[in-house]
């Protein structure tokens, strides 16, 4: 839901506002990103579902090379 979601309102307020194709491109991208492993860190950490974090940043770094070159190609950058 995030890889799309995120991604989607991005690109329909960067072309709102008129953004270039780069920034658009780098904005898209940099909001499509996977969970960062700082978030495992914290959830062990305060004990808030510590293996379903794990899973959820697992699964999102392995779909991150699929989803984020479709981003790309629909973007015209691949």
């Amino acid at each position: 839901m995030r890889a799309l979601a995120l991604p989607a309102v991005t690109l329909f307020v960067c072309r709102w506002f008129g953004l270039p194709s780069l920034d658009t491109a780098v904005l898209v991208l940099m909001y499509s990103t996977p969970l960062a492993v700082s978030m495992m860190v914290l959830s062990e950490r305060y004990g808030f579902y510590p293996e379903r974090i794990a899973s959820i940043i697992l699964l999102s770094s392995l779909t991150a090379g699929v989803y984020m070159n479709l981003w790309l190609i629909a973007l015209g950058w691949a």
